[in-house]
């Protein structure tokens, strides 16, 4: 597998070996090609499952530049608790419904990560829109969908 461009070789290499059941319940890679120039990019991310929607969510700094590719509904490969899946994958750099519905998930399920970001949730578990909006405007979300049945395994 050409890998071109890397981001962290060491989790690049964690994710593909036999050892990935150690980091892969919260990280996988996304490997795409450059819209512009081809070349061809490997990047592990950070990701959480929302199991009820079939789909993976990743957020990033805005000030990467690596999602740009991304923009458009693009065909890519993940590296995915070990296997190598065909997914859909879109940057949403807006805090419209699918940002606010990834952002909600997120946060649920990761309380602490709120806090760290400085969000409180209200009684009834949402985060305040004006609060997902300051959020929305430091990161982006990218959305993935695998194309491969045998990838919608249950969370393990």
């Amino acid at each position: 597998m050409h890998m071109g461009r890397l981001y962290n070789p060491f989790m690049i290499g964690l994710l593909l070996s036999p050892l990935h059941g150690l980091v892969s319940r919260g990280y996988l890679l996304l490997l795409f090609r450059g819209r512009k120039s081809d070349r061809q990019y490997t990047v592990p991310v950070e990701y959480f499952e929302d199991a009820d929607a079939g789909t993976l969510y990743v957020f990033t700094a805005l000030e990467r530049v690596w999602w740009k590719n991304l923009q458009a509904e693009t065909q890519i490969m993940i590296g995915w608790r070990g296997k190598t899946v065909p997914a859909l994958a879109r940057a949403i750099t807006d805090d419209g419904p699918t940002f606010n519905r990834a952002m909600q998930s997120f946060f649920r399920k990761f309380p602490g990560r709120a806090r760290f970001f400085g969000l409180t949730a209200g009684a009834d578990g949402s985060y305040a829109p004006e609060a997902v909006a300051a959020f929305a405007r430091q990161r982006v979300v990218i959305v993935i969908r695998p194309q491969e049945e045998a990838a919608r395994l249950p969370a393990r």
